[in-house]
C-alpha cells in the first residue's frame, strides 16, 4: 500500500522533472510569437513599398521625377530593412541567450 508520503515524493518529484520542457515551451511560444510579428511588419514594410511605387507612377509628370521619387522609395525600404534586420538579430540573441541559460539550469537540476 501506498503511503501519502510516497505520492507526495512521486508529485514532487514529477513537477521538477516538468519543470525544463514547460520552461522551453514557454520560451519556444516567445520566440514563435517574435518572429511571426517581425515577419507581419516585414511584410507591411514590402506591401506599403509596393502601393508607394504604384502612387509615384500615377502622381509623377515625367520620367525624371518618377526615377526621383522611385530612388526616395527605395533608400526608405533599404532604411526599414536595415532596422529589421537589427531586430531580427536581437530575437535571435535573446532566444540564443534564453537557451544556453535554459541548458544551464536543466544540466544542474537534481534528479534525486
Amino acid at each position: 500500500m501506498t503511503t501519502p508520503f510516497a505520492v507526495t515524493d512521486y508529485v514532487d518529484f514529477s513537477k521538477r522533472m516538468l519543470t525544463p520542457a514547460i520552461k522551453f515551451n514557454e520560451m519556444a511560444i516567445k520566440t514563435l510569437e517574435q518572429v511571426a510579428r517581425y515577419q507581419y511588419t516585414l511584410a507591411g514594410d514590402y506591401l506599403n513599398f509596393g502601393i508607394e511605387q504604384l502612387q509615384s507612377v500615377s502622381q509623377t509628370k515625367d520620367v525624371g521625377e518618377l526615377v526621383s521619387k522611385q530612388s526616395e522609395l527605395a533608400s526608405t525600404l533599404v532604411e526599414k530593412l536595415t532596422k529589421r534586420s537589427q531586430d531580427f538579430s536581437k530575437i535571435a540573441a535573446d532566444a540564443q541567450a534564453g537557451f544556453t541559460k535554459w541548458v544551464d539550469e536543466t544540466a544542474a537540476l537534481k534528479v534525486a
